[in-house]
Order: C-alpha cells, then sequence, then structure tokens
C-alpha cells in the first residue's frame, strides 16, 4: 500500500498596518478574514500569519473628539460627512456589520502599545484578539477605546495580560518613541501614507480597502506560482 501523499505546510506572513480610528481597517480585517477562511478551506496546507502594525491616521489628536463632528470638520460640508458615513455602511454590510459613529475619537498611541504588547507576550493570535477587540468595541458599542482604563479591560479580557503590566506599558514612554519610530519608518521606508495597508511576503502591497477579489486573486497567484 502506497503511503498518503503529505503535502508541505505553506506560510503565507502578512502584516497589516492600521490605526484604530479608522473604519475601512476594521472593514478589511474582517473581509480579509473570510477571504483567508476560504482560501485555506480549499488549500489546508496554507497557514496565514497576519502581524499588525501601527500607523497615526490622527497622530494630532491631544484630546477626544466627538466623531461625528471630526468627520464634518475633515469633509468640510454635512452632505460629504453623511455620503462618507453611507458608503462605509454600505462597505459593512457586505461583511455582516454594523458601524456606529456614536462615541469620540482620540489618542491611539496607547492602543497601539497594547497590541505591540500583546504581540511580544503571547504571539499574533492573542495580538489578533486584542486588535478584533478594540474595533468591535469602538465602530460597534461606540466605546472611547482612548481611555487606559478601558485599555486595562481589554488587555485583561482579551489577552489575559496583569492589568499593573499593561498600566506600566500605557506609561512608558520609550514604547511610545519606538511606535513612532516603527510608523516613521512605515512612511519613509515601506512608503506608507494611509491605512489599512496590507503586506503580503514583505513584497506585494494592497493598499486602501479593496474587493475581496483582489485579495482572492493575489493569494491564488502566489500558491499557484510558488512565490514564497
Amino acid at each position: 500500500m502506497m503511503a498518503p501523499i503529505v503535502k508541505s505546510r505553506v506560510l503565507i506572513p502578512m502584516e497589516i498596518y492600521a490605526d484604530f480610528v479608522c473604519p475601512w481597517c476594521f472593514i478589511t480585517k474582517r473581509a480579509l478574514e473570510k477571504v483567508m477562511a476560504k482560501f485555506t478551506s480549499k488549500h489546508p496546507e496554507v497557514e496565514f500569519e497576519v502581524t499588525w502594525r501601527p500607523y497615526y491616521v490622527t497622530a494630532m489628536f491631544t484630546g477626544k473628539v466627538n466623531r461625528r463632528d471630526f468627520v464634518l470638520k475633515a469633509l468640510g460640508s454635512q452632505s460629504e460627512a453623511d455620503a462618507l458615513m453611507e458608503r462605509i455602511q454600505g462597505a459593512a454590510d457586505e461583511q455582516g456589520m454594523s458601524i456606529t459613529w456614536n462615541g469620540n475619537f482620540g489618542p491611539m498611541q496607547n492602543a497601539h502599545k497594547l497590541v505591540a504588547l500583546a504581540l511580544r507576550r503571547h504571539g499574533v493570535a492573542v495580538q489578533a484578539r486584542v486588535v478584533e477587540r478594540l474595533f468591535h468595541d469602538q465602530f460597534v458599542l461606540g466605546k472611547d477605546i482612548f481611555d487606559d482604563d478601558w485599555l486595562v479591560t481589554v488587555g485583561r479580557e482579551a489577552a489575559g495580560l496583569d492589568e499593573d503590566d499593561v498600566r506600566l506599558e500605557l506609561a512608558d514612554q520609550d514604547a511610545g518613541k519606538r511606535l513612532d519610530r516603527e510608523v516613521d519608518q512605515a512612511r519613509e521606508i515601506k512608503g506608507i501614507d494611509a491605512v489599512p495597508h496590507v503586506i503580503v511576503l514583505d513584497r506585494f502591497k494592497v493598499g486602501g480597502y479593496q474587493e475581496k477579489e483582489v485579495y482572492e486573486d493575489l493569494f491564488n497567484k502566489i500558491f499557484m506560482e510558488r512565490i514564497l
């Protein structure tokens, strides 16, 4: 009897640059998860390894601002703001999501500190849980996720992190400087000037919100041509 053919494991690393004030980043996360799940169901030897990287859409924030007011101020007219929010909700509907504009935006550096801490302590799977919780709590529940007490809660519940460790990380100025350098390098070295920005295999770049077919075609190309 012939031995069964065992297919070798294929690892596809991916980096996603995102900021938590960006609803397009949240929608892209959900869309990508569906595409990856569909792809791995056809090709079980494939494994995606997703690492989340920081970016600042609103680096100028020093305090909180109402989300609806921010969109209105950024676009300059109520009609344009309404049109943008309608486009975002339309894309979210395709993923079975509902986006709320209740609550406030604020400085996101500490949220990125928490994500980086989860990655260092527990790896990409736990980091992904923290990322999902931050996006979901902001854009579905309307939470002010820049609030340190809320970040401590997320760190404990989503990553099993010790509360004191999280507070030390959030207060660590050196941790903030490391994030700032990483964001600067993303702009200067990798040419990232907007999010979401997905980099696959450290060579294929997909910028902005894209339809699922873009990722489906890319993954198929990588797999069929063995660009690994």
